[in-house]
């Protein structure tokens, strides 16, 4: 089965669902299918946002980041339209490579950024001698 059609049934699935949980197993799928166009990229960031998960160290996800941010306006944007009218005409088919292009878009703003100019270095502190004081 293409991206492209589980990606329709997926926009289809999540306006049809009741259920939150089901809307979120869409949400999910729509934000995976994204970011499979983007598996080669990488957004530089000058922080690393770490936390614990189970006793592993987590790190930030800029791209699935900015897809489920991407995903949750497309979905905002699309809500009380036609859903099935729009899926059918095929208004949904080029949101893979319109995020692809966000992504570029990203890294280009990240890398122009003069944003290393602005921050000054913290002044060293001096080390302190452990053996001080002892004879």
């Amino acid at each position: 089965m293409n991206l492209t059609r589980v990606f329709r049934q997926s926009v289809l699935g999540y306006f049809q669902a009741e259920d939150d949980r089901v809307k979120l197993l869409h949400f999910n799928k729509l934000v995976d299918i994204c970011t499979t166009n983007t598996t080669k990229l990488f957004i530089p960031t000058r922080t690393k946002g770490i936390g614990l998960k189970g006793g592993k160290v987590v790190g930030d996800h800029p791209i699935k980041d900015l897809a489920e941010e991407f995903v949750a306006q497309l979905l905002f944007d699309w809500q009380g339209k036609d859903i099935p009218k729009a899926v059918d005409s095929g208004q949904f088919d080029y949101v893979r490579n319109r995020f692809k292009q966000r992504v570029l878009n990203k890294i280009r703003d990240v890398r122009r950024s003069r944003e290393e100019e602005w921050v000054e270095m913290l002044p060293e502190e001096p080390q302190e001698d452990p053996y001080d004081g002892y004879e």
